[in-house]
């Protein structure tokens, strides 16, 4: 075999190495897209079935949040931390959601600000917002941005401010040092406009094996602490 035809050959093999790659480079993003539609599909059905188990009676109490407020891992859809929260509670929550537009893989259509604009405010006389643990990766700036706007949202719709509740994060393990910062940043934006803020950032819960979910144990210890913190039942 001459020199000219090994260097064809090397160049045929190079090609073909690099078809390869790019080949499974791009299943691999399509797989990756397909997991996240799934997903995605998956949270909105729970969000659906969240939002129709309303428990309690009374005076309405509305909750904006995540997957911890959704009930994700939970054997029970309809038993969160949020059933020891007072009067007839209605969940609008969506796993993998936070302040940021951009906190959840399934777009910015599930932030808290976008979900302010649908849920049921109509005669609610208390509005819990609950979450932060989805933002510990995101710029202050777009949490800033993401928590006035729903505030906004919620004035806007009839809401007032005294009637706000912002429960920030827990110090999950898996997120626990950004956590902590969305912790402070909460709470200096809840200042800043004059609602209340709760802080669990010093609770011990018990965490699922992923160290981000709650155990129904740990839903029960959040919800008992959540509502002596908010001085309310």
């Amino acid at each position: 075999m001459g020199i000219l035809d090994r260097r064809w050959l090397w160049r045929a093999g190079a090609v073909l190495i690099c078809a390869l790659v790019i080949g499974g480079i791009a299943a691999q993003r399509e797989q990756a897209v397909s997991e996240q539609s799934s997903a995605c599909a998956r949270f909105e059905a729970q969000a659906e079935l969240r939002l129709d188990a309303v428990v309690g009676s009374g005076p309405r109490t509305v909750v904006i949040g995540d997957s911890w407020a959704a009930g994700l891992e939970s054997r029970d859809i309809g038993r969160t931390w949020t059933d020891q929260l007072p009067g007839r509670v209605t969940v609008h929550a969506f796993a993998g959601s936070g302040f940021s537009r951009t906190a959840s893989g399934c777009g910015e259509a599930f932030s808290y600000a976008a979900r302010a604009a649908s849920a049921p405010f109509d005669e609610a006389a208390l509005v819990v917002i609950e979450g932060g643990l989805n933002d510990f990766d995101r710029p202050a700036s777009e949490i800033t941005v993401g928590f006035n706007a729903v505030i906004d949202q919620m004035i806007a719709r009839g809401v007032e401010p005294e009637e706000i509740r912002v429960i920030g994060p827990a110090r999950a393990p898996s997120r626990a040092g950004g956590a902590i910062r969305v912790d402070r940043l909460l709470s200096d934006l809840a200042e800043r406009r004059d609602i209340a803020y709760v802080s669990v950032i010093d609770l011990e819960l018990d965490y699922l094996d992923d160290q981000l979910h709650l155990t129904d144990a740990g839903h029960a210890m959040f919800g008992s602490v959540v509502q002596e913190r908010l001085g309310v039942g």
